[in-house]
């Protein structure tokens, strides 16, 4: 609760504001900083942002400080890192597979000098389905939470993950339609609505045909940044031209683009395949994406060396891609087989850098696999 002396002050500066407004018209040169640095609505109190109301939602300082940080504990190292880690204190750096609740394991990161050291946030969270995904009879996750409770879920984490991105930093939400349009409300609360760069739609052609409605063939994908200036290289990731566009370029009376130009920028629409059950990567967990949606959102907005985190890393395929494009990675996530899954498939990369399986919280041997 705000003391009196805070209302106080509240009111002096907002009462400055209002009359140098007044005396300018606007505000002058002087005054006018980047909107990350001062906002005129923000110290004027007034917020236009469309909020979720309902009932157990926290207020941010809530999340922030009171969540529990369940300190790390190492499980098993693989090889042996000559590299110093500046966000360590010195200590060489190991790429990470966290077994444990994400929200106390990245309230940890955030305790113990990750803030702001995150490039890029890829996360890929339960869709509020209801199910239990299984790998034949072994449960790879649970899916049971479902409105105010998945929206709270996914909201606290968020908050979390917004104060270890670095200020140039981007995340990637992956939802589909179940409930893509409640979370958008909730990153416009906690990034800002102008902070939205694109909302991506992965397009992919499985099999199967709607015979009551039409078929469903896409998921979307938020790309946020947490502030104006952020990393971004389109020029890493154009797409191939289809034969059809490359015959117009050919037509000096029909083309828009140069016949030599065989590659093209994305769109916010990506058509890449889903893995089918013959696909060389395939790992036999259930919703595994293709590596080839990771390895363009990689390239996209991060750089060599950088901090990718997954935070719901399930078969492993952000930290397999940011292996594999010379990224930091760590990967969270509470199931077994995910942790199992991610460690054979960083395993699996020739000459992949020393990387250490640890616990969120307490001990669990159990997890010790030779």
């Amino acid at each position: 609760m705000a003391t009196k002396q805070q209302n106080l002050d509240d009111h002096k500066i907002k009462k400055e504001v209002l009359e140098v407004v007044k005396k300018y018209g606007k505000l002058p040169v002087d005054f006018r900083f980047d909107n990350d640095i001062f906002d005129l609505n923000k110290a004027l109190g007034v917020d236009k942002t469309a909020k979720l109301l309902y009932d157990g939602k926290k207020d941010k300082r809530t999340i922030i400080d009171k969540t529990i940080s369940a300190p790390f504990q190492e499980i098993r190292k693989f090889g042996i890192s000559k590299e110093k880690s500046e966000i360590e204190k010195g200590k060489n750096w190991y790429n990470k597979l966290i077994y444990g609740d994400n929200l106390q394991a990245l309230k940890y990161l955030l305790d113990n000098g990750y803030k702001e050291q995150v490039r890029l946030i890829y996360i890929d969270p339960p869709f509020a389905t209801k199910s239990d995904f299984k790998n034949g009879e072994v449960k790879a996750y649970r899916d049971k939470l479902e409105g105010a409770e998945f929206i709270e879920f996914l909201r606290e984490r968020l908050f979390l993950m917004r104060e270890l991105l670095a200020d140039d930093g981007s995340i990637y939400l992956h939802l589909d339609q179940k409930m893509s349009h409640y979370i958008k409300l909730v990153l416009d609360e906690i990034f800002g609505k102008e902070k939205l760069r694109n909302e991506i739609i992965w397009h992919y052609e499985t099999g199967g045909v709607g015979k009551t409605k039409f078929a469903k063939k896409h998921d979307t994908i938020f790309f946020y940044s947490k502030c104006n200036s952020y990393l971004f290289y389109p020029e890493r990731v154009k797409d191939q031209r289809t034969e059809k566009s490359l015959k117009r370029a050919q037509n000096p009376t029909g083309a828009r683009i140069l016949s030599s130009d065989k590659l093209k920028y994305p769109m916010d629409v990506w058509n890449i395949q889903a893995l089918n059950p013959m696909e060389k990567e395939r790992l036999d967990y259930p919703t595994q994406k293709p590596e080839k949606l990771l390895e363009r959102i990689i390239k996209a907005s991060s750089n060599e060396n950088d901090l990718v985190l997954d935070a719901f890393v399930g078969s492993g395929t952000t930290c397999g891609v940011a292996e594999k494009l010379n990224r930091k990675w760590i990967g969270i996530d509470a199931g077994k087989l995910a942790i199992y899954t991610s460690q054979k498939r960083i395993l699996d990369i020739k000459n992949h850098k020393p990387f250490i399986v640890m616990n969120s919280g307490l001990l669990r041997k159990c997890l010790v696999k030779n």
